[in-house]
């Protein structure tokens, strides 16, 4: 921290309900630590002399910045005695390496378990330089911030398992953020789950391919220490703050993840009865010049589903519950989850992209129309001829 004048040096943990030093003589250097939308409140009844302060603040990586006046948003959120915060990363699939990724590059730690997970996520670790502990509750107990990045089936099941490891030291702060695609209802039963207990929850949700992160994704968070996220990623990834309620970010996320998959769903339906009458290579030229975007998005999107159509299903079938719940018909969205769970129980169609790698879209639909997930059992009565 060079340039610091550590005589007049003080840290202020915004937490705090009545922080000592805002009563002490003025100030020349302030440093800024955990609890950023609480300082956003209580930014004008701090004392003037800590307002007039040169305020240093951690903007993520190991030296502190200068910012002119307080500015709470570019504040790191966190009560961490001079030290980053260490993160747990639950757990290292393809989407939580590219944001491990984006920590790592400011020095930050990061903590993970591979106990009953693949040979992959071990691999994924080595890869990314993680630190691996013996079990769940090992990470708990070491982290500052833990990020649950699992299938949506599995959200609430790992928010539970975190709270049974955090009931041996319930007076430790710890930061909870949900990076799942799930519902508004399903975060609330994550709320439920740390209900009284010393755990700030998050509600995060991201955008975009994980191969394309930083060029391309949003991370969307809302909670009342949203701002934490904006501090962990935001120098590198567009991160989205929409307010202090839980399930807003999830939501947003589930409006743009059912506009995505519903066209995807609809090429697939328009495409293989294209392939049925032998019009696919007319369709797909047809549809490039028409709709040139919207063929590109099929055309990045499309391959990405064999691998990853159990998971949309779930997906989907969160949307079906949320419209369900708002009392929307569901149909489309049923309908699609039932789409999506067929191409994963394609073995023909996994196979082949595993071992082919990713095809473009005519070849794709001729695996895909092998199993069409979108035939009917046959009935007595006979279908017309498209041939």
């Amino acid at each position: 921290m060079s340039g610091v004048d550590a005589k007049n040096l003080c840290w202020i943990d915004f937490r705090e309900a009545e922080p000592a030093t805002l009563n002490q003589e003025p100030l020349s250097t302030v440093v800024i630590a955990i609890g950023i939308s609480v300082a956003k409140r209580r930014i004008e009844e701090i004392s003037p002399s800590v307002q007039d302060s040169e305020c240093y603040v951690f903007a993520g990586g190991p030296t502190c910045e200068l910012v002119p006046k307080l500015q709470p948003s570019h504040m790191l959120s966190a009560n961490f005695q001079k030290r980053l915060p260490t993160i747990g990363l639950l757990y290292p699939g393809e989407m939580g390496t590219a944001l491990a990724a984006v920590l790592r590059s400011q020095d930050y730690r990061i903590l993970t378990t591979v106990a009953r997970r693949s040979s992959r996520t071990r691999e994924l670790c080595y890869q990314n330089e993680l630190e691996l502990r013996d079990s769940l509750a090992h990470v708990v107990a070491e982290a500052d911030i833990l990020m649950s990045l699992v299938t949506p089936g599995s959200a609430l099941e790992v928010a539970e398992s975190v709270r049974k490891s955090h009931l041996f030291e319930p007076d430790r702060p710890l930061v909870y953020i949900d990076g799942n695609s799930i519902s508004p209802s399903s975060m609330r039963q994550i709320e439920q789950v740390f209900a009284g207990t010393n755990v700030e929850i998050l509600d995060v949700a991201i955008h975009g391919l994980a191969s394309r992160l930083k060029e391309q994704g949003t991370i969307f968070a809302s909670g009342l220490q949203a701002e934490i996220v904006d501090v962990l990623f935001g120098r590198f990834v567009r991160v989205k703050l929409l307010g202090q309620v839980l399930g807003k970010a999830s939501l947003q996320k589930m409006l743009l993840g059912s506009m995505s998959k519903g066209i995807i769903g609809l090429f697939l339906q328009a495409g293989l009865v294209a392939q049925e009458a032998g019009l696919c290579e007319e369709f797909l030229e047809d549809l490039h010049r028409y709709y040139p975007d919207l063929f590109a998005f099929v055309e990045r999107s499309l391959p990405t589903y064999p691998q990853h159509a159990q998971r949309r299903s779930q997906e989907m079938g969160e949307w079906e519950s949320t419209l369900s719940e708002l009392q929307f018909r569901s149909n489309l969205a049923s309908e699609f989850r039932l789409l999506f769970l067929k191409l994963g129980q394609s073995e023909r169609l996994t196979d082949s992209v595993r071992h082919a790698g990713k095809q473009e879209l005519p070849q794709l639909l001729d695996l895909i129309a092998q199993d069409n997930p979108l035939r009917v059992e046959r009935s007595a009565v006979e279908s017309f001829s498209l041939r």
